[in-house]
């Protein structure tokens, strides 16, 4: 199921690059990137989460049931920069709560997404007051390149284990 949501993800990456909206038939004022951003962004975790699964199941480890792809990483010992992280803690509240609802059931969630859009963000100036002008880094979010990157080095990790996944059924 990994490669079907990854699958979908190409597909969706491909179409906010490369397509115009009325190349598939909708209106000159539909915008993709309005309408396309959840779909990849679940997608685009969703083929992470169950490919970490799958890895964790080839090295024998315990089941995790959680949607956290940074607490997934930890489990079958894979380290990241803090820029990946920050991409995999994004992708997990989008698979999690935010690509379905507006607001998660609660506050806690709620509190913890601010936290997690924030580690995306870089000060761009700080005046004396304090408030300080933010926009998100590149390098810590969702591009084609950064999740392609850590597809490719997840199947590598597969490959290597995934022969451990039917032994013993």
């Amino acid at each position: 199921m990994a490669s079907d949501y990854h699958a979908a993800t190409i597909v969706l990456f491909d179409a906010l690059k490369n397509k115009k909206p009325t190349d598939l038939g909708f209106d000159s004022g539909f915008s993709f990137g309005a309408s396309i951003t959840k779909p990849l962004a679940v997608n685009a975790g969703l083929s992470l989460e169950l490919i970490l699964k799958a890895i964790a199941k080839g090295l024998q480890l315990e089941e995790m049931h959680t949607h956290n792809l940074e607490d997934l990483c930890d489990h079958i010992g894979i380290k990241l920069d803090k820029n990946y992280n920050a991409i995999l803690a994004r992708l997990s509240i989008d698979v999690d709560w935010m690509s379905k609802y507006p607001v998660p059931k609660d506050k806690k969630k709620w509190d913890h997404s601010l936290t997690v859009l924030d580690r995306q963000r870089e000060t761009v100036h700080q005046f004396s007051n304090g408030l300080e002008i933010k926009k998100f880094n590149p390098k810590k979010s969702l591009t084609w390149e950064t999740y392609n990157h850590l597809w490719g080095a997840l199947c590598e990790l597969y490959n290597e284990v995934g022969q451990n996944i039917y032994e013993g059924y």
